[in-house]
């Protein structure tokens, strides 16, 4: 960052008007800002004041101050371990979220580990998405699996095996087939119809 870029001053930590970093602790240093902001019904920070003496004000220690109705567990947590001067004695985030847990007796939902797919493993979803329209529909993925079915259907209006509704229609299979290739099928079958 350069030092003509601009910045968000009131939120910001002192350490990162010196050095132009910004890091976790100053964050966290921010975050401590957010939860002024919500004690003090969405205030402005150092309201009123210039650019240069927002700065001034912070580089030599001073601290915005919290009403007097902000719970004192609060607010000692933030002016203590948030807005420290040194950013290693800071909070992390996960010893916040640890705090607020403890004050206010409710525990943060577990979080459920993701899985984020690879940029490889997007391509194969999306090559094998791709294979299965070009087939044309029926859910196979390939026209081998559709010749044999076919065939099948063939050999049952050749024998004689009684069907299930329209016989025209490819999507029914005899009665005799397996459950198992029913299955594959019933995804894009109409439901059967009794015969008249």
């Amino acid at each position: 960052m350069t030092t003509t870029q601009r910045v968000p001053i009131k939120w910001i930590a002192p350490e990162c008007l010196i050095n132009f970093t910004f890091t976790r602790p100053s964050d966290v240093f921010s975050f401590g800002v957010l939860i002024w902001e919500i004690y003090t019904d969405a205030a402005e920070p150092f309201e009123g004041k210039k650019t240069s003496e927002i700065k001034n004000l912070l580089l030599n220690g001073a601290r915005l101050e919290f009403p007097n109705s902000t719970p004192s567990d609060i607010k000692e947590m933030v002016t203590q371990h948030l807005w420290s001067s040194r950013p290693e004695d800071r909070y992390t985030m996960s010893d916040v979220v640890q705090r607020l847990e403890q004050l206010s007796g409710v525990k943060q939902p577990a979080r459920k580990k993701e899985h984020h797919k690879s940029r490889s493993e997007i391509n194969d979803d999306q090559k094998e998405q791709t294979q299965q329209q070009n087939v044309g529909g029926g859910g196979y993925r390939d026209s081998g699996a559709r010749r044999k079915s076919r065939k099948e259907d063939e050999k049952g209006q050749s024998s004689g095996k009684k069907k299930c509704g329209n016989s025209q229609s490819s999507k029914y299979r005899s009665i005799s087939h397996s459950t198992s290739t029913l299955n594959s099928n019933a995804q894009n079958a109409s439901p059967p119809q009794e015969e008249k």
